[in-house]
């Protein structure tokens, strides 16, 4: 009885000595890849295949370019996020709108600036000539005026 086993693309065949001796011929049909001439036709089919691919890798080629920079601006803009945040935590604060009011003190001739959440002052200065003139002599209170 004879087996067939592929081993490495090559067939091989065993079996028992008597049987090889009673055999005039032993045949295997199978299939090989070898070498083929190409008709014109098929030289000009894959030359089309050729261009197609081309075509497609350049394709490839710039989406990966657009892509790689979105994500280079994705992951700048990441790194930019995680400093600023950390800056923040390090200090333990971070700049936000607050309102406020700024109020002029007729006698000390001074301009506060106080947060109207925490009633905290914020900052004093001395009010300018321009601020000073700006007050009419009735929005002064009368126990302010000079």
């Amino acid at each position: 009885m004879i087996s067939e086993s592929d081993t490495l693309g090559v067939r091989e065949f065993k079996g028992e000595a008597k049987d090889m001796a009673t055999k005039k011929k032993l045949s295997a049909t199978g299939t090989r890849v070898l070498a083929v001439k190409l008709t014109e036709e098929e030289k000009r089919l894959r030359g089309d295949e050729l261009a197609q691919a081309e075509i497609e890798r350049d394709d490839l080629e710039v989406t990966f370019k657009l892509t790689a920079a979105t994500f280079r601006g994705e992951r700048r803009q990441l790194t930019d996020t995680i400093m600023r945040l950390a800056r923040i935590l390090e200090a333990g604060e971070e700049s936000q709108e607050v309102k406020c009011e700024e109020s002029l003190d007729f006698a000390t001739k001074k301009i506060t600036l106080r947060r109207l959440d925490t009633k905290a002052i914020v900052s004093t200065r001395d009010a300018s000539e321009e601020e000073l003139q700006g007050v009419l002599a009735f929005e002064i209170p009368p126990e302010e005026q000079n």
